[in-house]
């Protein structure tokens, strides 16, 4: 399986420079792709962290793309 990452960093007031916010990884299979989603712990935990996009909720670990909606990895069916 082959896996891309993009880190992907904000710059938004108040913050003073550019923050890793987290990491979108494109992995393809035999069925096709799976765009996934996962926020940096040190973002999480900062004061002027916010959710960059309604779909990815602010939580720890892997935010999965499942019919164009992104899921929390502890939602996941046990079949994906």
């Amino acid at each position: 399986m082959k896996r891309s990452n993009v880190e992907v960093y904000t710059a938004w007031i108040p913050a003073h420079e550019p923050r890793l916010a987290g990491q979108l990884t494109f992995a393809e299979t035999s069925r096709g792709g799976v765009f996934s989603f996962a926020y940096n712990n040190a973002f999480l935990e900062s004061d002027d962290r916010l959710q960059i996009d309604p779909l990815l909720i602010l939580h720890t670990g892997e935010t999965y793309e499942v019919d164009t909606k992104f899921i929390a990895s502890s939602s996941l069916p046990q079949t994906l």
